[in-house]
């Protein structure tokens, strides 16, 4: 079996009540835009707590995992990009965002 280089990406797809948690980004080729929390996996980290880790950084959330929501396979340069959005159940709605990573947050209708 060879290798391929491959890139993985998850989200956490927040919601309490009937409303979902979106937050602006604060820099990179995103800033300005709205969109869940999300990162990338660090070598040896799994998903899932991938997804917490991300969620606790940006918005010093921390919850519980109840399912994967999403999937996203692209190709850009020869690497194969994944992307897994997972349902996360929040133990509390209250947000303290990392204002280097995001500019604004809010808790919207779904």
């Amino acid at each position: 079996m060879r290798s391929v280089n491959c890139d993985l990406g998850v989200a956490a797809c927040t919601v309490s009540g009937n409303q979902i948690l979106l937050v602006q980004e604060a820099t990179g080729p995103h800033a300005g835009l709205w969109g869940l929390p999300k990162g990338f996996v660090e070598p040896g980290e799994l998903p899932f707590d991938a997804t917490l880790r991300e969620l606790k950084e940006e918005c010093g959330i921390e919850g519980k995992i109840s399912g994967l929501v999403g999937v996203r396979e692209t190709v850009k340069h020869e690497t194969i990009r994944i992307f897994l959005a997972y349902s996360v159940e929040p133990k509390s709605t209250h947000v303290r965002v990392d204002p280097h990573e995001i500019e604004d947050y809010g808790w919207f209708d779904a």
